[in-house]
């Protein structure tokens, strides 16, 4: 459901960003298109940082309830007006180049493949924040162009200033995690020990208390358990726990084979393979 949100308010920020440059495309008093979209740009730099900050801080649970009504719509709005500028330039440059329009279009369609293609590798390298305020410093980018094709040298090297302080706020984000999940599935996140984005998900290492196991978390809902000792130093009480359980029965009907793992996750079901008195175990994990 929350993918279906994210293409609607994509489109609908578009739709109204189109909106909006037609309207722009009519006043004569302003400033000439380029000098417009170099403006749009760079002003996208702040709206994309705040949009994201605003985002992270929102706290919404699952009760039925005017607070969180009110959560979700804030943050769907607030979602959405990156996305309001980007349609207004992109409708605005379409505008300016319709003579050319189909080249425009080519670039425009270049551009957003290009996008998909890129956005896999920087989830994984960098994590979801920081994917977010890497299209923040290309719009900076983007907004150096543009007023660059305005003659105003001065903005050009503002808007890239603007694209570099974003630049430096990402890498530093990496490790001091200012920018980061602050609330997951209605409760505030703590104990992380480790986290770590990929392209579909997002996991972290917790323990609830120092003398706990370690857990695997993964999207702040799937856990699975880490066990706290080397499958070698099982007592035979921890040994007879593991197999007592029910994925243990495998072992009891067939001592010692060779075992497969669908979803090894924290590694419980391999010592149960190892307590089992399985020589072979291969495990196979889909999220790397």
């Amino acid at each position: 459901h929350f993918g279906f949100m994210a293409i609607s308010l994509a489109l609908f920020g578009l739709g109204v960003g189109a909106v909006i440059s037609y309207y722009l495309a009519g006043r004569q008093s302003l400033d000439p298109p380029w000098g417009r979209l170099g403006w749009m740009c760079s002003l996208n730099v702040i709206v994309t940082l705040a949009a994201l900050v605003v985002i992270l801080h929102q706290q919404v649970s699952f009760s039925v309830s005017y607070k969180n009504a009110l959560k979700l719509a804030l943050i769907y709005f607030v979602s959405a007006v990156p996305f309001l500028l980007a349609g207004a330039v992109v409708s605005l440059a379409i505008s300016a180049g319709i003579q050319r329009v189909e080249r425009v279009y080519f670039f425009d369609l270049l551009g957003a493949g290009s996008a998909c293609l890129l956005l896999v590798p920087l989830l994984d390298l960098a994590g979801g924040p920081n994917a977010v305020l890497a299209a923040g410093a290309l719009f900076g980018v983007a907004g150096a162009v543009w007023f660059r094709a305005a003659s105003r040298p001065r903005l050009a090297m503002a808007a890239l200033g603007l694209s570099l302080a974003m630049a430096a706020l990402l890498l530093t984000n990496t490790y001091t995690k200012w920018v980061d999940v602050r609330f997951a599935k209605g409760a505030a996140v703590g104990n992380e020990l480790f986290s770590r984005w990929n392209s579909f998900s997002r996991v972290t290492v917790t323990r609830s208390d120092p003398g706990s196991d370690p857990t695997i978390v993964i999207d702040a809902d799937a856990a699975t358990s880490i066990p706290g000792y080397a499958p070698e130093e099982l007592t035979a009480q921890g040994r007879a726990e593991l197999l007592r359980a029910g994925p243990g029965l495998a072992y009891q009907i067939r001592p010692g084979a060779k075992t497969l793992v669908i979803g090894p996750g924290g590694g419980f079901d391999v010592a149960r393979a190892l307590a089992g008195g399985s020589g072979s175990v291969t495990g196979v994990e889909i999220n790397p």
